[in-house]
């Protein structure tokens, strides 16, 4: 069983979504309920400071930050990223060497060319990865 903290304020149904959705292997709890040995803390984005607090706190957890706006269960979690796609950026590509950023910015106008007709286009997030 993975123990989820989380550091953000959600319903007792939100929180019960979310572990759903992870499935039986998961457990998802408030960090203030959560045991130390916790192995995933899920934050909104914060401080370098308040990172280091929590990861204090869960020592051995994977700091996980996101980004949430789920409109049905009330949850609005938006950071800088979120807030910059919202004033219409298109991409985002994560810190990178030039030649990674070379292949993830052709990956981005491959698939930015692909979108056809009056679809909207959705913006893109590159996840940094190996180099091919």
């Amino acid at each position: 069983m993975t123990v989820v903290a989380t550091a953000m304020k959600l319903s007792p149904s939100a929180r019960a979504s979310l572990s759903d959705q992870l499935g039986p292997d998961y457990i998802v709890l408030d960090m203030n309920s959560a045991p130390e040995s916790a192995e995933v803390l899920l934050i909104p984005p914060v401080s370098p400071q308040l990172i280091g607090i929590m990861r204090g706190k869960f020592p051995k957890a994977r700091v996980v930050i996101a980004e949430v706006e789920d409109r049905e269960l009330g949850i609005t979690y938006q950071g800088p990223l979120g807030r910059l796609i919202n004033a219409g950026a298109d991409v985002y590509v994560p810190p990178s060497t030039i030649p990674r950023l070379a292949q993830q910015l052709d990956r981005a106008v491959t698939q930015l060319n692909q979108l056809t007709g009056d679809t909207p286009a959705t913006p893109l997030v590159i996840e940094a990865g190996p180099l091919e």
